[in-house]
């Protein structure tokens, strides 16, 4: 009988993360865009909550969000990214658009007396583009 395990890594101290080979199997590129997202628990027609990504590739994309509501690990989004002029070599189209499922989050308080919204940071795992 074969069972599965799982392995999670933690990060004792903050060194240890240049030490930590990158798992990807393609590298991501610093692209900065907008990025308009909306969960699909959400009721059909409910505006999508703007954020801005701060890498990404065919596989997906970490972003930040407003904290619109609570995400979950697992949760499928709907993602619409307009690729700038600048990264469209890297891409097949100008815009990508479809579903992905959150694989990591944090959250991101404002600063201390500041008015700022709470804001989520999502690494995203794309499902279909």
């Amino acid at each position: 009988m074969m069972t599965m395990t799982q392995t999670v890594h933690f990060i004792a101290r903050p060194f240890e993360a240049a030490e930590l080979k990158e798992r990807r199997r393609e590298p991501r590129l610093a692209v900065h865009a907008p990025v308009f997202v909306r969960s699909l628990i959400e009721e059909p027609g409910r505006p999508l909550h703007e954020g801005r990504t701060t890498d990404l590739n065919l596989r997906g994309v970490s972003l930040t969000v407003p904290q619109w509501k609570p995400i979950a690990p697992d949760e499928i989004l709907l993602l619409s990214i307009p690729i700038p002029a600048a990264h469209r070599a890297h891409f097949p189209c100008p815009r990508l658009a479809g579903c992905g499922r959150v694989v990591r989050m944090r959250q991101e308080l404002p600063p201390e007396g500041s008015s700022g919204t709470t804001r989520l940071r999502l690494a995203v795992e794309f499902a279909d583009i």
